[in-house]
């Protein structure tokens, strides 16, 4: 057998780039031929720096922060995954450092509330929620001290965050003042429909009332930019529950339960983009227009995001990050989630009445780049638990105790039976020790349930992260969800949210003087729980998993591809042609295949820093951030050419503490 790898023909650095003094930027290797990942050695100055390894094409490389002077960066080696060398390595590039960074303007957003209004609530409760998940930079300007409004013109968009920000009789809208902005290109964002009741003939014009209260959001226009993610696909399968068959059209959106919205005005020249119905009427939700050189979303209601009428995660959050996109001025930044894909797999065993026996689906998984966490039971059988042991050494899954078994919890009594969770946690502990077994950091326990008394031995364990919805010490099937950032605020969250209901959780919690950061995310909503693959069927499994996927990416949170170990009943061949295809129909978001550690992980540092500044100076966009990770990240730099918008991922490198900017290309 003689084997030939691919030709390695090309590494070369880019790009030449001025920024300024005491700013860093970053710089990045195209790479033509060869196998991925590959390990780039690289000098400044004639100065060896620290190798990359693990890298991919076109990935950006932190320059770290520099003072006045030519950088000159030089390749020295690039070699691919097979050992084998690029035959030229291209030529340099200069990074020049000269003058003083002070920012005139900014391409932030700009929210303004009314905290004495009496709908100011909606905006800590249901807007600020998804600004901050989104990462959407923005200075807060409250109307209730009085002072003279930011200069608009400074600002990317102009956010209203809530119903009724002024009353429109002793406080007057500044309706000239944003139309003016408008008109100039600073984008219109409100979630204040009044704001039109007082701009007529400027933005708006109007019509005769309508109410309607509807169980359906139907979005109509799935061409543009910011519904494109709701046209329907060969994945967008019916589904059937206990012999019930119910639409699961990305265009039509079922409400928990009915809602009431209304209208009285239409914008100049607008769209609208989704709307409701009830007996012959239709109210708009939501409406665009394009006056001058700037643009306006109109949300006639938002109460959609309620809980107890849709909530976030649940089908709408890509309409909201996408519009703000779409309105702003260009180039926008916003530190969203990029798109990484984990898998986790509750209940594991290793064997059992199943066909892929001794972790055959995780050497499958691994094919397409998928590293699943295992939740596993203390009953991995002991021939193969060298072959588990070595798959957990090399990194290819990950791992730690969910519970003993279907029957016997361990950080928790769950029904009387279970012994004492301080106890079992030790327990479990040694078992991993004594089998030799990597621990994840990771933690997601049977019935999401953990008792104080376990939270020591947790912490022994190494563990960082928990996965739950459950405030600790209570047990499964109690009277409240954890109350827990970015979305079930005090205030919002229902006491006890219903099984069918989409989570996410990113947000620190303590209990017994323990800190850990719970990191949970599910598409509860999607024919139940999880993933639930299914052998007898491939096609609903493989459309399963796409749509549950796709919602994560769209809504940015943690993307888990979430099953059950006794779900993977499945022939190697019918395994592989369901994660062919899943992998396949996501391929178009450029996923990011990490193990749930890492992603956990990302989701802590993302939520550590904050963007404080954005601003266009002239060839360059300079990106200001501050805070304390241990992680690189990334945010979106969007732009836009010809009508037609578009992004890249932008590296933050990690910050120990202080503030840093970023200096890119547009």
């Amino acid at each position: 057998m003689i084997e030939v790898n691919p030709r390695f023909e090309l590494a070369q650095l880019l790009d030449n780039i001025t920024i300024f003094n005491n700013t860093a930027t970053n710089i990045k290797v195209n790479i033509t031929g060869g196998t991925p990942p590959y390990v780039i050695n690289y000098e400044r100055n004639g100065i060896p720096q620290t190798p990359v390894t693990g890298y991919q094409s076109g990935s950006d490389i932190s320059t770290g922060v520099l003072s006045s002077g030519p950088y000159t960066y030089s390749l020295t080696s690039v070699t691919d995954a097979n050992g084998c060398s690029a035959e030229s390595l291209g030529t340099s590039i200069t990074v020049t450092v000269s003058g003083t960074y002070s920012p005139s303007s900014t391409n932030k957003a700009l929210v303004i509330v009314n905290s004495n209004s009496p709908d100011y609530t909606d905006f800590p409760n249901l807007i600020q929620p998804y600004l901050d998940n989104f990462g959407i930079p923005y200075d807060l300007y409250n109307e209730s001290t009085p002072q003279n409004l930011p200069v608009l013109s400074n600002y990317a968009i102009i956010i209203l965050g809530h119903k009724n920000v002024y009353d429109g009789t002793t406080v007057l809208y500044p309706v000239n003042m944003i139309n003016t902005a408008v008109q100039g290109g600073v984008g219109l964002y409100s979630f204040d429909p009044n704001l039109f009741n007082y701009s007529l003939g400027i933005f708006s014009t109007s019509i005769s009332p309508s109410t309607v209260s509807a169980s359906q959001i139907i979005i109509g226009n799935t061409s543009h930019y910011i519904t494109q993610n709701h046209a329907s696909d060969e994945y967008n399968l019916p589904l059937q529950d206990e012999g019930t068959v119910y639409s699961n059209n990305y265009n039509v959106l079922t409400l928990v339960t009915g809602m009431p919205a209304s209208q009285s005005t239409i914008l100049n020249s607008g769209t609208s983009l989704a709307t409701m119905s009830q007996t012959g009427n239709t109210v708009s939700l939501l409406e665009i227009a394009e006056p001058g050189s700037g643009r306006i979303v109109k949300w006639n209601e938002y109460d959609w995001a309620y809980e107890g009428f849709l909530g976030p995660v649940y089908g709408m959050d890509d309409l909201l990050w996408r519009s703000i996109v779409w309105a702003a001025r260009k180039p926008f930044v916003m530190q969203g989630m990029p798109p990484i894909i984990t898998m986790r797999v509750d209940d594991v065993e290793g064997t059992g009445p199943f066909i892929m026996e001794n972790f055959e689906w995780i050497n499958i998984c691994n094919e397409f780049g998928i590293i699943p966490w295992c939740g596993t039971f203390s009953s991995i059988p002991e021939e193969y638990m060298s072959n588990f042991r070595t798959i957990l050494d090399n990194n290819l899954a990950t791992a730690a105790p969910h519970a003993f078994s279907y029957e016997q919890s361990i950080y928790f009594n769950h029904d009387g039976n279970d012994g004492a969770p301080a106890v079992n946690t030790q327990t479990a502990h040694a078992y991993y020790v004594t089998n030799g077994l990597k621990m994840s950091k990771v933690l997601i326990p049977h019935y999401y349930e953990i008792d104080l008394s376990a939270l020591e031995w947790i912490n022994e364990m190494g563990i960082e992260f928990i996965g739950t919805h459950m405030p600790l010490g209570q047990p499964y099937g109690g009277e409240t969800w954890l109350p827990g950032r970015p979305y079930r605020v005090p205030d919002a969250y229902l006491h006890r949210a219903p099984m069918g209901m989409p989570v996410f959780y990113a947000d620190y919690i303590t209990g017994s003087g323990y800190t850990f950061f719970n990191c949970v995310a599910e598409i509860r909503d999607d024919f139940g729980y999880e993933w639930y693959p299914d052998q007898g069927n491939v096609r609903t499994t493989i459309a399963r998993g796409v749509r549950q996927l796709t919602r994560s990416l769209n809504s940015m949170v943690l993307t888990t591809l979430f099953t059950h170990f006794n779900y993977l009943d499945f022939t190697a061949a019918n395994w592989r042609s369901v994660l062919t295809d899943v992998t396949t129909a996501v391929s178009p978001f450029n996923p990011e295949y990490r193990s749930l550690d890492y992603a956990a992980q990302y989701v802590r540092a993302k939520n550590n820093i904050s963007i404080t500044n954005v601003s266009d100076d002239q060839a360059i966009v300079n990106i200001t951030y501050s805070g304390s990770n241990d992680l690189d990240t990334k945010c979106y730099l969007f732009t836009e050419s010809g009508g037609q918008i578009s992004h890249r991922l932008v590296l933050l490198p990690v910050i120990s503490s202080g503030t840093i900017t970023v200096g890119v290309l547009k």
